[in-house]
């Protein structure tokens, strides 16, 4: 399903993953969840397929911590929308039949896993989602 989606979206899709880091306690799938929801969401701010998304893993020894990072290219949110963005709900995509679950529910599972998610966005820049999660 993701890779249907990336092609369609994007000609600009990457991946950079860490190769060593430290193991996440909790549920495989539901992390699994998180991360198809924010590439989704990525790839459908994209205006067009010269666009991209890219996603990134690394290791945070300091904090104990390990981030993944989606950025994408996309058309980025209004500075009013950054505190809105996790409510249920609230969507700024009514037009494209959004329900404004998506992230109220990958929120929800964040918060799950002992994990925090931020929202680094400016309008016509693209945004940047990361979220930080304990190590195991």
């Amino acid at each position: 399903m993701l890779n249907n989606l990336i092609s369609r979206r994007t000609a600009h899709f990457q991946m950079h993953l860490a190769e060593l880091l430290s193991p996440l306690q909790g549920d495989p799938q539901q992390v699994e969840q998180v991360v198809v929801n924010l590439v989704v969401n990525a790839l459908e701010a994209l205006p067009d397929r010269e666009h991209g998304v890219s996603v990134s893993t690394y290791s945070i020894a300091a904090e104990h911590r390990v981030a993944l990072e989606i950025r994408d290219e996309g058309i980025g949110i209004a500075p009013e929308h950054l505190e809105q963005l996790c409510d249920p709900f609230f969507t700024t995509k009514e037009a494209s039949g959004g329900t404004g679950l998506g992230l109220a529910i990958t929120a929800s599972l964040v918060r799950a896993h002992g994990a925090r998610m931020q929202f680094f966005s400016e309008p016509g820049q693209g945004t940047l989602v990361r979220v930080l999660f304990p190590e195991g």
